[in-house]
């Protein structure tokens, strides 16, 4: 199965970043209104189907950007990839959280032309582009609502987030001190012991990138033995 090309990725990832991040996407501002539809432009120019889910948390409208699921064979579990692109005050959020949501869509752009896939597949596979989740997490907690009530069967949840920095030191959580690198250069795949066969699979494939530094953390519980890890934050 043919990869990507390195070079071609990077320009495609740095591109929608620029974009992404001129400006905070804030709710109720233009550059948020602006990146929902740059978002959802992307993934309909590669086939995919994308259902924008408009709601409200108090007095912040909310919308997600959700695509239809590949393949259309509701007998089979989803495995759902998701990424936020809303942003705190102040920030145009590059990291935080436009990193993230380019690789989201070059995701797209590699499954768009392979949405009938070559082997029986295991899952659908569903993408997420949530709003407001530096606002209490709320796009997703709005999703896995709707999946829980639906009763849809689940095979995992991968929340992309903050994939583009790097740093020549990183604040680790006293417990895990000397057990990771201080050098931030690294692909962290973190996951609660539920999701610990997920992460192995996850952490699988991105050490078959050549050169691609990767480390794993599977927190004990539901996360909550290691807050600082975001394990335990999110409503899956």
């Amino acid at each position: 199965m043919s990869h990507p090309d390195p070079r071609t990725l990077l320009d495609a990832l740095r591109a929608h970043v620029e974009r992404l991040a001129r400006a905070p996407r804030e709710p109720r501002t233009r550059e948020h209104r602006e990146a929902a539809r740059y978002i959802r432009a992307r993934l309909e120019e590669v086939g995919l189907a994308v259902e924008e889910r408009r709601s409200r948390s108090g007095d912040l409208p909310c919308a997600n950007l959700i695509t239809r699921p590949i393949p259309d064979r509701p007998d089979l579990p989803l495995l759902v990839v998701g990424a936020h692109y809303d942003t705190v005050p102040a920030t145009p959020g590059a990291d935080d959280n436009a990193s993230a949501v380019a690789a989201l869509l070059e995701i797209a752009r590699w499954i768009g032309p392979r949405r009938t896939p070559p082997v029986a597949p295991a899952a659908r596979l569903v993408l997420a582009a949530y709003d407001l989740e530096e606002y209490g997490f709320i796009g997703s907690s709005l999703h896995a609502g709707e999946l829980a009530r639906s009763r849809a069967p689940l095979a995992g949840m991968i929340a992309l987030e903050m994939l583009g920095f790097t740093g020549d030191r990183q604040e680790i959580p006293p417990v895990l001190r000397g057990r990771y690198p201080e050098t931030g250069n690294f692909i962290g795949v973190v996951a609660n012991e539920r999701s610990r066969d997920l992460a192995s699979v996850v952490e699988a494939a991105l050490r078959g990138v050549p050169g691609l530094p990767v480390e794993s953390l599977a927190v004990p519980g539901a996360g909550e033995a290691i807050p600082e890890t975001g394990a335990n934050r999110v409503p899956w």
